[in-house]
């Protein structure tokens, strides 16, 4: 049966969609770009149930990617229908007109409400199940992003207690401090593409760099690009994907 769900790709600048034949399929047959969005165009047809699978199923397909709704084929009870499955799997990102407003995208996609939650679910979704105590843990990394002194005492305080190594490394996890610090970095970079027009000499102080030269020197180990390319390419997936890769946290299909 033919799905109701049209797939799009929507690569920086995010201008325009591009249309990925039915035939196709999204993960195998496209190496997407760092930044790319994956569309999905819902039909007046299209239920929540088929929505809910069509995510699973092109999550497996490319785990990297953010997923939006284009919801313009829809009258505006079935928007809401949607829109409403949509956020409880965690697709922030919604385009209701023929073409896409970056502004809104941006300001949607970089929305950390929830992101705890968000986090969770991708990790699990890609082979890392976590205890509620490594939950914890995560969300306080995630709370006190902005304190490295925090996080850093956060990461001794694991690194002394047997119990918690042994539930790091039992998830996959292994020490605390790579993982600890892809997780901050990532809401480092979130910010850096919210307030993209913002220098990034205040943003390193506000995490607690000395300088630019720093902050930028910790975006090129942990994503592998500088901090201009972060600020191009949306998405939080792409960013903790290429972080644990980078940090030798291979658990992740």
């Amino acid at each position: 049966m033919m799905s109701s769900i049209e797939h799009h790709l929507l690569p920086p600048p995010y201008d325009r969609f591009e249309r990925v034949p039915a035939s196709q399929s999204i993960g195998s047959r496209f190496r997407l770009r760092r930044g790319t969005l994956i569309a999905l165009r819902p039909s007046p047809r299209t239920n929540g149930a088929d929505l809910l699978d069509e995510t699973n199923r092109i999550r497996l397909e490319a785990p990297a990617a953010t997923i939006i709704l284009w919801l313009d084929k829809l009258d505006e009870r079935a928007e809401i229908e949607l829109a409403a499955v949509a956020g409880k799997e965690g697709i922030r990102g919604f385009v209701t007109s023929a073409a896409p407003d970056v502004d809104v995208l941006r300001r949607e996609l970089t929305e950390t409400a929830g992101l705890a939650t968000d986090l969770i679910r991708y990790l699990r979704a890609r082979g890392w199940v976590l205890p509620p105590s490594v939950r914890d843990l995560v969300h306080g990394v995630l709370e006190h992003a902005a304190e490295c002194r925090a996080v850093r005492r956060l990461a001794d305080f694991v690194d002394s207690s047997p119990r918690w190594t042994r539930e790091m490394k039992a998830c996959g996890l292994g020490t605390p401090r790579p993982f600890f610090q892809v997780v901050r970095c990532m809401v480092i970079a979130i910010d850096m593409q919210r307030e993209w027009t913002t220098r990034l000499e205040d943003i390193a102080w506000r995490y607690g760099f000395h300088d630019a030269s720093a902050l930028h020197h910790r975006v090129v180990e942990v994503f592998g690009c500088s901090p201009t390319d972060v600020r191009r390419w949306l998405g939080w997936e792409w960013l903790l994907a290429t972080g644990v890769t980078r940090a030798g946290l291979t658990r992740m299909r």
